[in-house]
């Protein structure tokens, strides 16, 4: 088991290092479309029944372009560490999709324990763990949203953070339109 742990490590951290625009593979989506496979497959995996996920779709189904593997491995990433850093007896994730501008806009918010400004400016940085006293018993290497932050710019699109410790946080992604 700790040699196939290593051996997926290393695949990811290569991975990273080679990611880029003209790495990925992008074809074009029907946002709504693929996120509602995303959750449907992601919900299939959780074990928890005290585990609910919320889709809201407050925007239409605009077409956007984007390489599915990694667009999916970021989702999930944003979606377990949703997870992992909750200790609410029901742990709630939210995913909404909004119209801003020439954007759609994903918004992933939970009931988590959310993180301090001071946290809030590492959390993309590789390797980085929030040091709470849930995170000491929570697995991983800090590279999920290393990870993810690499994903959106390799794509050319931008997130944003907000989060409120006690509260919960929220990972909003931001993804050009190509059609309207």
């Amino acid at each position: 088991r700790q040699s196939q742990r290593l051996k997926t490590l290393f695949s990811r951290v290569l991975d990273l290092t080679v990611m880029n625009e003209s790495t990925l593979q992008k074809k074009e989506y029907f946002l709504l479309d693929l996120l509602d496979e995303i959750l449907l497959d992601y919900r299939l995996t959780l074990s928890d029944a005290n585990i609910e996920i919320e889709f809201l779709k407050e925007a239409e189904n605009y077409e956007v372009s984007l390489d599915r593997f990694w667009f999916t491995t970021m989702i999930y990433n944003i979606l377990e560490n949703g997870i992992k850093y909750n200790d609410s007896k029901i742990k709630k994730i939210q995913v909404t999709v909004s119209n801003k501008n020439k954007n759609v806009g994903i918004h992933i918010s939970d009931n988590g324990i959310g993180m301090t400004s001071e946290n809030m400016k590492d959390i993309f940085a590789k390797f980085y763990r929030n040091n709470t006293s849930i995170s000491k018993d929570v697995s991983g290497l800090g590279l999920g949203l290393f990870y993810t932050k690499q994903c959106v710019n390799a794509h050319g699109w931008h997130i944003e953070v907000q989060s409120k410790e006690g509260a919960g946080s929220e990972f909003i992604i931001f993804i050009p339109i190509l059609k309207q």
